[in-house]
């Protein structure tokens, strides 16, 4: 869906360029006067009329702005309680089997949390969430190059809505299996990574969210833009993480109550996104004709022929991919550190529940120090910004041995960090995190 202002203009600027190369007699020996350098300059004006219009910045940007910070707001609210849904859920199922007794009144059901604390309970619910987040990843592993192709032809909207569509139903499929637990078998919140079908999972929606930023946003903007992404993450879980841990403490289904009301808006918000994608990209200037080699013509192919060329050519994607990225020294070592960080980042979701054991504290507490996680971070990412911008301007500092420098730093924390978690006191567990 592409707006009347941006076809319009991807219209004039090929009328433009056409109009500019007609009046250029053909020459046979290419020389700088030669209609290959005017074809250049056509190419440009269609450029620059369908590049983001100026209608679109920056309502467009705001608009996709406001629409991460409620899946973000949502997403905090939920870091702590979640963890304690899921508890309950392995919990109840627990002692459903060795002492019913200990079980609250249907339909809730709930359990002391205090009994929940045991090597059994803990270890199932460790081995159900990493299942879970495993299974999370596979749709984006198979789906997120034909949903890039998908946004790249049909638009970004599209993609966007059916990203945080497919996480949305993920989510409520969780909640349906833990609210009837009499019905549903707790296991089955494993069906719910199935829903990132719809959408390919978080991995595509971040990267329709920059390919936005990039439609809209002007170039000298884009990289406060992305940093403002960033930031607006880690406040989110400043701000909502502890108010996530409170209403956690007053009633269990309290925050979800909160997070699905915001996650529909967010839905129903993103059916009035405007569509950010050139128009060149999706509708072919009717003034520049395409000149495309003919191609034999092939029989019809069948579904299942589609879908397995479809597979096959996805693979031979990442393949050349794989083969590029560990062509050199360098690469390989920014794949391995992105693989660490990946990983990293899998494990502190089991940091949750190791703190509340290891602390013996309840799993809302554990949500304020969440907080002060986040910020240290905040702190951490002003002071480099402020750093950076001191050792450019007065000490003529390279950006690239800066940034250099920061992930050499930033690496060295993080397992120090990392260290002190696993040592066997309360202090360090906290410093740690």
């Amino acid at each position: 869906m592409t707006s009347q202002h941006n076809e319009s203009g991807n219209r004039n600027g090929g009328h433009d360029g056409s109009e500019h190369m007609e009046a250029i007699e053909p020459i046979p020996i290419p020389e700088e006067t030669t209609p290959l350098l005017e074809r250049v300059d056509a190419t440009a004006s269609a450029r620059a009329s369908t590049a983001a219009s100026p209608s679109l910045y920056p309502n467009a940007l705001i608009f996709v702005l406001v629409l991460i910070i409620l899946a973000d707001v949502s997403g905090s609210l939920l870091d702590t309680p979640e963890v304690r849904l899921l508890e309950m859920a392995v919990c109840r199922d627990y002692y459903r089997v060795h002492d019913p007794s200990v079980i609250g009144p249907p339909p809730l059901s709930y359990v002391d949390e205090k009994l929940c604390k045991t090597y059994e309970i803990e270890t199932t619910l460790i081995f159900l969430r990493t299942k879970k987040a495993m299974l999370g990843f596979i749709p984006g592993i198979l789906l997120t190059i034909p949903y890039g192709r998908l946004s790249d032809r049909h638009g970004r909207k599209p993609v966007l809505f059916l990203g945080i569509l497919g996480q949305t139903l993920a989510y409520f499929w969780t909640l349906l299996v833990c609210y009837f637990h009499q019905t549903f078998d707790t296991r089955l919140v494993l069906i719910s990574p199935a829903f990132l079908i719809i959408g390919g999972g978080s991995r595509v929606l971040s990267a329709a969210v920059y390919s936005v930023v990039v439609d809209v946003a002007p170039e000298d903007m884009r990289t406060t833009v992305f940093y403002m992404l960033g930031a607006g993450a880690i406040v989110c879980d400043v701000i909502m993480a502890p108010i996530g841990s409170w209403l956690l403490e007053k009633d269990l289904w309290l925050p979800f109550r909160f997070s699905s009301a915001i996650l529909i808006f967010a839905v129903v918000m993103t059916l009035f996104m405007p569509e950010t994608l050139a128009a060149k990209k999706r509708i072919p200037s009717p003034d520049i004709p395409e000149t495309r080699p003919a191609e034999p013509e092939s029989e019809p192919q069948s579904t299942w022929q589609r879908i397995l060329t479809s597979l096959r050519n996805n693979a031979n994607s990442v393949t050349s991919a794989l083969g590029v990225a560990w062509a050199t020294r360098e690469l390989r070592l920014c794949l391995l550190v992105v693989f660490l960080f990946t990983f990293n980042l899998s494990s502190g979701a089991l940091a949750i529940v190791y703190t509340s054991v290891f602390l013996n504290w309840p799993i809302s507490r554990v949500g304020y120090l969440i907080s002060a996680n986040g910020m240290v971070t905040l702190g951490v990412l002003i002071m480099l910004a402020l750093l950076s911008q001191v050792l450019e301007r007065r000490h003529g500092v390279r950006p690239l041995a800066l940034d250099v420098n920061v992930v050499r730093v930033s690496s060295i924390v993080l397992g120090v960090g990392g260290l002190l978690m696993g040592l066997p006191f309360k202090w360090t567990i906290i410093t740690g995190r």
